[in-house]
């Protein structure tokens, strides 16, 4: 009798997970400069949600809603990468899929761009008035840190240094 019952219980389980996973929401898309080039890395996320990703070389991003936190709100999906002007789009979270393109015009005067200035303040690149060093993304990507951005820029420009709480993995640094 008690393996009947197993089985039972792992059949109706077995039956139920597609149930589950058609409650999710998916969604993607494709992030292309005004050029219809793929912009590679910008990052789309669900604003107010903690959802998000990053965009691939092609400009193809894909990123899953929990069932839980899909429950028919209207959020912002957005779209940025520094040197291109950010877009937004409202979406509806329901199961199913939701495809969404973004078509990121340049940002010439590299207005939006947020330099950290030492002790957690921010300031603009056009209120400064002294020298502002600036780390090339693709060296960060070649990086032996993949995981922690932090540890990644030891090394990329003058007069930072990094510390590091310890040599485990996902140990803590700062800056």
């Amino acid at each position: 009798m008690k393996r009947k019952s197993r089985f039972f219980a792992g059949g109706f389980l077995v039956a139920l997970l597609p149930a589950l996973a058609a409650a999710q929401t998916t969604i993607s898309g494709r992030v292309t400069s005004e050029a219809g080039t793929p912009v590679a890395n910008a990052t789309v996320f669900l604003e107010g949600m903690n959802l998000g990703t990053q965009a691939d070389e092609t400009g193809r991003y894909t990123f899953t809603v929990p069932a839980a936190r899909a429950s028919g709100q209207t959020v912002s999906l957005t779209a940025r990468l520094i040197g291109y002007t950010a877009r937004t789009t409202p979406v509806t979270l329901s199961a199913g899929q939701i495809a969404r393109d973004f078509v990121l015009p340049l940002n010439p005067l590299h207005l939006g761009d947020v330099i950290v200035t030492g002790a957690g303040t921010t300031s603009t690149r056009e209120k400064l008035g002294n020298v502002i060093n600036t780390v090339d993304s693709s060296l960060v990507r070649r990086s032996t840190e993949p995981q922690n951005i932090v540890n990644a820029l030891a090394g990329k420009a003058p007069n930072v240094e990094v510390r590091s709480q310890g040599g485990d993995p996902g140990a803590g640094s700062s800056v």
